[in-house]
């Protein structure tokens, strides 16, 4: 439309023209980074609010757009203005009112509504363009535009009925089970729909008269929503996966022709993503079943018919919720499989309490989510994380199945097909082929069931009569709700042991029942540890609490205490006993009896004894503490000397599968928490804002340089103190955590990454270190409270705050130096003291925090060497086994010879010692478990991928391009252009999708819905019409309907990102 009106157009109106094509290049490159951030959960969240900006960039563009044509054509852009106003005001309204109130649950029907909402804009945008008649330069073009006008109005319609019945599935309000129209004709009667809707665009294309198009195009609209109703009233819920990818697609596809009627390249290129999103969602989906498109599209899986599959012979074998809770709380790798009775049940809030429970008790539990589990793409990992789950230990299937032979217990939840192993093992089941979860290769499987029907496949599931599985039958909700209040019984965590208030019948004093739950046995002990009391002079802490021993002995280890060696945590001889733990009354005893010795600090003189604790201890015996082994090559050659093998916990390699073992992040989150509570007790005002009727009181002010762990743990302790917080750190990939705790993130005026391959920050080049200093002199002019935590691993801590910088602070403030054992942060910063300046500032350079909270600091400490201890293979197969990441990153002495060089690193990949270090043999390998013989199966599938359709889809492919190639040659060339840029966009949006990670493939789904709402930029441009006429009209309420998209897509989207959370930050 905007070319015609421009080919008289004046210069001046011509270069507007120009001025707004650019802009709508830049509001697709955002809608580009929207879909690019979905590659993980992180960057998802900023790839959001790029589509928000993106959008109100584009509808801004067309406003001005609009404005542009109207001043030519001398229509009241006041008008048009209001018309828009009074569209989209109630239209977000309602779009934000349903995003907000939408529980996670229903999240599938209110996607497939907002794709109807897409739909109905594209057809009242094609009907509008179809009133606005305008002059063309040949037959040619004026054909290719009713060509366009045609299909933008019949894919929008088809999107608008197949989405409403998609609706009605979803949300139980229609049939579930596929309606044939037809029976066994339905495929003809399919074909001949679509033949009558290519003869109909043939005649709407080179109609004789406006009316008979005008009838034409009603007809196919008509024709539209026949055949959306029928197509989707045949596809089985099942497939519903399937089906609203198909609809994401068939969305952008009804933008991308409505922007090719309307030569909006904004649409033209945003349709092209959306449709390709979808188009390759639903590809997926099909593999994840093992089906074609054009199977799906069919119809009829999971009818009445059911299949011919081999009988399934065997006994359902029933389990009660007590026995059920009796094998959660035996088993130590526990895997739970949800699916659609989870969702159906609202259980995930119930899983998510039994899976904190589980952890809590040193059960590790991870989840297996099948990409079509649910009626969603990505259903299951929106509902967990909805529940707070964390999203790393969320596994996809192909993640996670080799860890089935080594689980003990696997629970599958409202899950059928995705958990079938005919699907392996039997060729003539429907679903052969179908990649599933093979939970049944776990020790034990319980599925919880509503009853004992079949999946949507309508064949027997050979997994409920395997000896191995137990049938849980009842509502998915009430089921884990009963197994979560077993488990607190078994556990011991239902209070029943609890002391009662004082009263004269149960008086202050009786006699006091241990607080430690105990398992009925343990394994026989194959290996000895020992815990000495620490010798370091005010050190508190200790290297095993109660709670620890009970797991080392479950791991087959016996445990020797040195007599008061917890007492300054707040644990007493009487509490490791009660636990089963062995009290040695000195140090050289301990020595003596054990194999391995944990200690928090490193050896040292030991006062007592006047001899070094290396000395104490004998050959080949292993000792696991801090060492600090670059800054002590003296306490190596001791270790040495004595013949030990020595692992430092303060070299932990920084990789994601040693988190659990990191004890300077434990540690560190504990110094950076007591560090604010130090600064308060020195501060002598409110941290909070207060308004008394005395006066108002302002909140403090804190700035905190560095955000590693610490820092971190700084920020949110003094923003839970009510205090306004700043902090600094060289690495920008930090910004976005301090933001998300309510911090302001502070940077300078030069660009310098300071991130080092291993997460720490490293030494920034002169320049940056000279604005960075005057960045801390003027904030802590402002400031009341200054926390440093920065380090520099092997280097002594750097210096930040000069003495011009602390004499410019205000009298009372506050410095707590946490990098004060390396020298401080802080020029005038005395290491284990705390001094006050001569203008007033309390500088803190207490070096030991996490003593200070020893009972909480040992309780991590020691929680961490359990990890360890887990991690070199529990009692039953300890070894110090080098081809381990974690323990080659951290092993300093091995049998008497120093192994630990200054220059090694650990990456995620499998780590080779050095030639040096020469270590032991690797164990042997475990030998490949033996797959299950598929021949059968591949050879179906493999007859399968060499169909008609193997051949037919090049054909098409080659028929295509030619009508392409021999229309370019009478094709306008603007029409050309946004062929191509509509082709391109397809290939872009291709290569972005691939990259977005499964979990996030709801997400997906509900940004690219708003996105898809950009259509509303085609009715802004269709008010520059006669006020109130048809095309008017019709852009008004395409506004309205495309609106409701906009503004509900994007927040919904915005609610479900913001649930992704990490383990470590919950």
């Amino acid at each position: 439309m905007i070319t015609q009106i421009l080919q008289d157009a004046p210069a001046q109106l011509m270069s507007w023209h120009n001025v707004i094509i650019s802009g709508y290049l830049i509001s697709c490159i955002f809608f580009i980074w929207t879909l690019s951030g979905l590659s993980n959960q992180e960057s998802a969240k900023t790839g959001n609010w790029y589509g928000v900006i993106g959008m109100t960039f584009g509808i801004i563009l067309a406003l001005v757009d609009a404005w542009n044509e109207a001043r030519f054509m001398h229509y009241s852009y006041m008008k048009i203005f209001i018309t828009f106003l009074l569209m989209i005001t109630p239209a977000a309204c309602i779009g934000l009112y349903v995003a907000k109130k939408v529980v996670m649950t229903a999240m599938p029907e209110l996607i497939a509504l907002l794709h109807s909402f897409v739909g109905v804009a594209a057809t009242l945008i094609g009907f509008g363009a179809f009133f606005n008649v305008h002059e063309f330069p040949s037959k040619f073009a004026l054909g290719l535009h009713n060509a366009e006008t045609y299909l933008g109005v019949f894919i929008g319609a088809m999107t608008l009925s197949g989405s409403l019945i998609a609706y009605g599935k979803l949300s139980a309000k229609i049939r579930s089970k596929p309606l044939l129209i037809g029976g066994k004709f339905r495929h003809w009667f399919t074909g001949a729909l679509l033949l009558t809707m290519v003869i109909s665009l043939c005649l709407y294309t080179y109609g004789f008269s406006h009316t008979a198009q005008l009838v034409n195009l009603l007809f196919g609209c008509l024709l539209a929503l026949y055949l959306g109703f029928h197509v989707i009233m045949s596809i089985g819920g099942a497939d519903m996966p399937v089906v609203v990818s198909m609809l994401n697609s068939l969305s952008g596809w009804a933008t991308a022709a409505s922007g090719l009627m309307l030569n909006n390249m904004s649409l033209v290129v945003t349709g092209a993503l959306v449709g390709s999103s979808g188009a390759i969602l639903s590809y997926i989906m099909c593999r994840a079943m093992n089906r074609s498109f054009v199977n799906v599209l069919i119809g009829g899986f999971g009818g009445d018919g059911g299949a011919a599959a081999a009988p399934v012979e065997g006994e359902l074998k029933p389990i009660n919720g007590e026995d059920a809770a009796k094998l959660f709380a035996a088993a130590k790798n526990v895997i739970i499989i949800p699916g659609y009775g989870m969702a159906a049940g609202k259980a995930q809030h119930a899983v998510a309490s039994i899976t904190k429970l589980l952890r809590k008790h040193h059960i590790n539990v991870r989840f297996a989510v099948h990409p079509v589990a649910g009626r969603l793409p990505g259903h299951m990992n929106v509902l967990l994380a909805e529940a707070r789950v964390p999203y790393d230990i969320v596994l996809e299937m192909d993640e996670i199945n080799p860890d089935f032979p080594k689980t003990d217990l696997a629970v599958v939840i409202g899950a059928n097909d995705i958990v079938n192993p005919s699907a392996q093992d039997d060729p003539n089941s429907p679903i052969a082929g179908m990649p599933v979860i093979e939970c049944w290769k776990a020790k034990n499987t319980i599925i919880i069931k509503r009853g004992q029907g079949t999946g949507y496949a309508g064949v027997d599931n050979p997994l409920f009569y395997k000896e191995n599985s137990r049938m849980l039958y009842g509502n998915a909700l009430t089921v884990v709700e009963k197994l979560n209040t077993d488990l607190m019984k078994l556990l011991g965590e239902d209070g029943s042991d609890a002391p009662a208030k004082p009263t004269e019948e149960t008086p202050l004093k009786k006699e006091e029942k241990s607080t430690y739950q105990l398992p009925e046995s343990f394994p026989d002990p194959k290996h000895s540890i020992g815990v000495p009391k620490e010798v370091f002079e005010g050190e508190c802490r200790v290297a095993a609490t109660p709670e620890s021993v009970i797991w080392m002995r479950k791991m087959g280890f016996s445990v020797f205490i040195e007599h008061d060696a917890g007492v300054n945590a707040k644990f007493s001889d009487e509490d490791y006993t009660k636990v089963g733990a062995t009290i040695v009354q000195t140090a050289e005893e301990l020595y003596k009896k054990v194999e391995i010795v944990l200690k928090v600090r490193a050896p040292m003189i030991h006062p007592l004894y006047k001899k070094h604790e290396a000395q104490m201890m004998r050959k080949s015996q292993i000792v696991i503490s801090y060492l600090y082994p670059a800054q002590n090559p003296a306490l190596l050659e001791e270790l040495k000397k004595a013949g030990v093998t020595a692992i430092a916990m303060d070299k932990i390699p920084r990789i994601s599968r040693a988190q659990k073992c990191d004890v300077l992040s434990s540690m560190a989150g504990i110094s950076g928490y007591r560090a604010v509570i130090e600064a308060a007790n020195y501060f002598p005002r409110y941290m909070t804002g207060q308004i008394t009727a005395a006066g108002k009181v302002p909140p403090a002010k804190v700035l905190i340089i560095g955000a590693g762990v610490a820092g971190l743990a700084s920020i949110g302790t003094a923003k839970g103190l009510g205090a306004i917080v700043r902090a600094f750190d060289t690495r920008t990939a930090v910004r976005e955590q301090i933001e998300s705790m309510g911090g302001e993130f502070l940077t300078v005026d030069i660009e310098e990454e300071g991130e080092t391959t291993g997460g720490y920050s490293k030494t920034m080049s002169e320049e940056y270190i000279r604005r960075e200093m005057e960045l801390f002199k003027e904030q802590a002019r402002d400031v009341d409270i200054i926390i440093t935590t920065a380090l520099i691993p092997n280097k002594p801590a750097p210096k930040l705050l000069l003495e011009d910088t602390v004499a410019g602070m205000k009298n009372g403030s506050v410095i707590v130096d946490l990098a004060a054992e390396s020298g401080g942060n802080c020029v005038l910063t005395k290491p284990g003291e705390t001094i006050l300046t001569s203008n007033g500032v309390t500088i803190v350079g207490e070096t030991d925090f996490p003593s200070k909270m020893a009972t909480q600091s040992s309780t991590l400490y020691s929680n961490n060497l359990c990890h360890l201890l887990d991690e070199m293979g529990k009692g039953e197969n300890f070894s110090v086994n080098q081809s381990n990441e974690i323990i080659y990153g951290s092993l300093c002495v091995a049998q008497g010879e120093i192994v630990f060089d200054p220059n090694r690193t650990v990456s995620v990949t499998a780590a080779k010692p050095s030639g040096d270090a020469k270590p032991k043999p690797a164990a042997k390998p475990t030998e490949s478990l033996k797959k299950p013989d598929t021949s059968a199966i591949e050879g179906k599938k493999e007859k399968k991928g060499r169909g008609w359709w193997f051949y037919t889809k090049w054909i098409l492919f080659a028929t295509v391009l030619l009508v392409l190639l021999v229309c370019s040659v009478y094709m306008p060339f603007d029409m050309l252009t946004e062929i191509i840029i509509f082709v391109f966009a397809i290939f872009i949006g291709y290569m972005v999708i691939w990259n977005v990670t499964p979990s996030l493939h709801t997400p997906l789904m509900s940004v690219t819905n708003a996105v898809s709402g950009i259509i509303v930029s085609g009715g802004i441009v269709e008010l520059v019409a006669p006020f109130l006429g048809p095309t008017f009209i019709m852009g008004a309420i395409a506004i309205f309907f495309a609106s409701i998209n906009v503004f509900g897509g994007f927040l919904v989207t915005h609610r479900m990102l913001k649930m992704f959370v990490l383990e470590k930050n919950q």
